[in-house]
């Protein structure tokens, strides 16, 4: 094999990649998310280790494009012939059939259909260091990651004493870890940041014995009676309970007219179940999108986080039962809502809010005869 480098970042510190990868095995089906490939050198690193098994894939993002991470520079990286040094590279491994390549920015690419439609048992983050780029690639991956899987944050150290904290990547890796604490365990700090995605069933017991409260924020774990009866486990929930509990509240909203917002409550064996501690509803105007709906939402949790946290931690509130039994809606609900048949009849206004309501720029949801994806466009009148 020749493979072509001009430059090595990552061959010194596989030692401890092995550690931290140690409870893998290669000849199990294996899928791997790379953020940042560049010539590839790692890229066919974790081929040769870990895709022995011929169904293990790897997914390598990378816009190779000329940018800058440090200071003010124009261009740091010109990538100039780059990305034809990663294809002769990972030609030369004999397992190109199995990487998948988007060349995009990880911003894009983590929301395409294509990579959202598997999960991962590692994700390996070395793209653009820039703080926010760093937090937002890990926000985005993370729901992406397998329960017990690992994520890995390369280069943590990385310009430490000379650049301001959010050029390089610690102060994202540090607040990433501190907000997803209740569902991570930090099993390697060194040049690099290793966590494990925490199995609330399985771990339990560890839960137990070292927390005094637990926190889900759109977690998609449902938590066991016997976890939620001995710790106190608190569910940061975007919808307005009990209306509309389960899958995408919101979307239902725009649909079934039952209030939008956001809540935050004790949690029991129930989904989206609990006395609730507060809430905040929010106004669904007609010319909503799920999009535009779902920002909304979020912005009321960010306010009842900020109000109501410091009360929460020190168990200072009064919790109170739902006012009726309220709704579900479950995955294949809007599985089933997305599916358009163009033989039914229906009015306009429960077309156009179906339309709205599974309207996402980045996402296709709604389709027409498993042929089409239909979206819509709404736009304020003499706005």
């Amino acid at each position: 094999m020749k493979f072509k480098y001009t430059v090595d970042w990552f061959e010194g510190k596989t030692e401890k990649l092995f550690e931290i990868m140690g409870h893998f095995d290669p000849r199990q089906e294996l899928h791997l998310l790379e953020i940042g490939s560049y010539e590839g050198r790692s890229t066919v690193w974790f081929i040769k280790n870990y895709l022995i098994n011929k169904n293990s894939t790897i997914t390598c993002i990378d816009p190779w494009m000329p940018y800058s991470q440090i200071d003010n520079k124009p261009v740091e990286f010109d990538l100039k012939g780059v990305y034809d040094t990663f294809i002769h590279n990972i030609k030369e491994t004999g397992k190109d059939n199995q990487i998948l390549i988007k060349k995009s920015k990880s911003s894009y690419a983590l929301l395409d259909d294509d990579i959202r439609s598997k999960e991962y048992d590692m994700v390996f983050i070395d793209g653009n260091h820039s703080s926010h780029c760093v937090l937002q690639d890990a926000v985005y991956s993370w729901d992406l990651l397998k329960v017990n899987g690992i994520m890995i944050f390369d280069d943590y150290k990385w310009r430490i004493k000379i650049s301001p904290p959010q050029s390089r990547p610690k102060i994202a890796v540090d607040g990433f870890v501190e907000c997803y604490a209740n569902f991570l365990e930090k099993i390697h700090v060194g040049s690099r940041v290793a966590v494990r995605n925490i199995n609330v069933v399985e771990d339990q017991e560890e839960i137990v014995n070292k927390y005094d409260i637990v926190f889900s924020a759109h977690c998609k774990q449902i938590f066991p009676k016997s976890l939620v009866d001995r710790v106190r486990c608190i569910n940061i929930h975007p919808g307005y309970n009990p209306y509309n509990r389960g899958w995408y509240p919101h979307v239902f909203s725009i649909i079934n007219k039952l209030p939008a917002g956001a809540t935050i409550h004790e949690m029991d064996e129930k989904l989206d179940h609990g006395s609730i501690i507060c809430q905040e509803e929010v106004e669904i105007d007609s010319w909503d999108t799920g999009e535009s709906l779902y920002r909304k939402v979020i912005n009321a949790e960010r306010s009842l986080i900020e109000k109501w946290l410091k009360n929460i931690i020190d168990h200072e509130y009064v919790a109170t039962s739902p006012t009726s039994k309220g709704n579900l809606n479950t995955k294949l609900d809007f599985e089933n809502l997305c599916r358009i048949d163009s033989n039914s009849t229906v009015k306009v206004s429960d077309f156009v809010d179906l339309l709205r309501a599974t309207s996402y720029s980045e996402f296709d949801n709604a389709f027409l005869d498993d042929e089409l994806y239909v979206k819509i466009l709404l736009n304020r009148k003499n706005s």
